[in-house]
């Protein structure tokens, strides 16, 4: 069987991984009786090597006469979760896309339109604000939703920072900044150095002044503007947020800091938000990695390097889980979910995949879905079963806003 493939990547692979990646792959293939061939035109489908290609892969989808689309995906380098978030994207628009793990036992290249059945959210108001320090990156283009809907769906109040305001605001803290503020809370550092610490703290500094400034209850960061400007990360910033009970995403991803706020609402935990690596249909298992998590449920935390750039400071570590509730909201007005409960089943160290890995057994059905008709990218993953508390009987069920609400409206918060 020949297999012709278009592949498509981020700037931040080298020529060398890139060369590495396809060969494992391609001899990977051989052994299935698969003869992949790389080609511009006249290709079966898109083979998304890494993250970071959602743009990428709807320019070319444009470019790509009739509805279908396969793409093809490998169990490293975020493939998986791009493939996710373009798919949702497309499927949006009415197109008929399917995603094919390379790595799998088999796979069918026929692409079908079966009709899944959508779950609605609880949808609670959360009378919160929501501070977005820069645009949702660019790659994100099933995960970015304008202030109008957060107002109808969820009550909620985006508030713009222009993300030079941050970068300001770290050179200014970066003084006061010492490595020994991170050092004191792991057990190991392998890669970072003792200015990527400093760094690390200032960027923290920063955006406690942000919020506090802004008056903000969440906040969710285009983090690699930092990384390309700066050479900085803000993965450890974001896991301290997390664990001082201050819900705070990266990648500006608006949907999954809606699901953060949403669920430390209704539960007190906020969730980590990660990135689905793989799908291991036969042992339905999921694979979820992220340089970020809370870090006050970390076990055993190493700092690394960030995954994709090699740069800053990203965590590593054990989640202290066991079972769990993984769900991920999206949809046009932002009231769909897909939820799904689990238990932790292992927790991975491997260098292709985001710094903190943790394997989850789930339904199989849930992974069908997921595949079949995802909502996005991101995946929040919280400690214990809360499916029914998660899922509406009636659509947008209203309840009390008093409960939720952090603040009194009579104090001018929106």
């Amino acid at each position: 069987m020949e297999l012709r493939l278009k592949v498509i990547y981020s700037d931040f692979l080298d020529d060398g991984m890139r060369m590495q990646i396809l060969e494992s792959l391609f001899i990977g293939l051989q052994a299935k009786g698969v003869h992949a061939i790389e080609c511009d035109g006249d290709y079966q489908g898109l083979l998304i090597l890494t993250g970071g290609t959602e743009q990428l892969a709807i320019e070319e989808f444009s470019r790509h006469t009739g509805n279908e689309m396969i793409l093809f995906t490998h169990r490293g380098n975020n493939s998986l979760a791009a493939a996710l978030e373009i798919t949702a994207f497309l499927q949006r628009q009415g197109r008929n896309v399917k995603i094919i793990d390379l790595e799998g036992q088999d796979f069918d290249l026929e692409t079908r339109g079966d009709q899944i059945i959508v779950d609605k959210a609880r949808c609670r108001p959360l009378a919160s604000r929501i501070g977005v320090i820069g645009e949702p990156s660019d790659w994100l283009i099933a995960s970015s939703y304008p202030e109008e809907i957060l107002s109808k769906t969820w009550d909620t109040e985006l508030v713009k920072v222009n993300i030079s305001y941050l970068e300001e605001l770290i050179l200014r803290f970066m003084d006061e900044s010492e490595s020994g503020n991170i050092i004191q809370c792991v057990a190991q550092v392998k890669e970072p150095l003792e200015q990527d610490l400093i760094n690390s703290d200032a960027v923290f500094k920063a955006l406690k002044q942000l919020i506090s400034e802004y008056d903000l209850d969440a906040i969710t960061v285009r983090c690699f503007d930092l990384v390309k400007d700066m050479s900085m990360t803000a993965c450890y910033a974001l896991g301290k947020l997390n664990s001082e009970n201050i819900p705070a995403g990266c990648e500006g991803d608006i949907a999954s800091i809606t699901g953060m706020v949403w669920a430390h609402k209704q539960t007190g935990n906020i969730p980590w938000m990660a990135n689905p690596a793989r799908i291991d249909r036969d042992r339905s298992i999921i694979t979820l990695a992220h340089c970020t998590a809370p870090l006050n449920v970390l076990k055993q935390i190493v700092l690394r390097s960030h995954f994709e750039s090699g740069l800053g400071v990203g965590i590593q570590g054990k989640l202290n889980y066991d079972e769990v509730t993984l769900f991920r909201l999206g949809g046009r007005n932002l009231d769909e979910i897909w939820v799904a409960e689990g238990r932790v089943t292992g927790h991975l160290q491997e260098e292709n995949l985001c710094r903190t890995q943790l394997e989850i057994s789930i339904d199989p059905g849930e992974l069908t879905k997921l595949l079949d008709r995802p909502l996005g990218n991101h995946l929040l993953v919280l400690p214990g079963r809360y499916k029914r508390e998660f899922l509406a009987t009636d659509l947008c069920e209203k309840i009390s806003q008093d409960f939720f609400r952090t603040r009194d409206r009579s104090s001018g918060r929106a």
